[in-house]
């Protein structure tokens, strides 16, 4: 089965039920609308069904059940910055760069 990609780039409330992703809309939530316009606003997503999850705004909440649910389904999710640069892999490449750079400095220029 293909699994789906799913990309926020506007708030969100994100919660697990039921091994679904519950997704809530914060304009929704706090508007005047009667409460059962506001439920029918609420989507759901299985969780086997989803492969990646790419979180692209600061206003995003996500549980913490959720996102343990997600991983245990190896599904990858992604935290994006202002620039929409990819979280996760600059970490990881500021992780190698600072490395090297304490591996220089530790080691010293190498003379054959």
């Amino acid at each position: 089965m293909i699994k789906k990609t799913l990309c926020f780039t506007t708030a969100a409330y994100l919660s697990l039920r039921n091994k679904q992703m519950v997704i809530r809309l914060p304009e929704v939530d706090k508007s005047d609308m009667p409460q059962h316009t506001k439920d029918d606003a609420v989507v759901t997503r299985p969780i086997e069904d989803i492969g990646f999850v790419i979180l692209d705004n600061k206003q995003i909440t996500i549980t913490s059940g959720l996102l343990s649910a997600l991983l245990e389904n190896e599904c990858a999710v992604v935290s994006c910055d202002e620039n929409c640069m990819i979280l996760n892999l600059k970490a990881i490449h500021n992780l190698l760069v600072n490395q090297l750079i304490v591996h220089a400095t530790v080691v010293g220029p190498q003379r054959y």
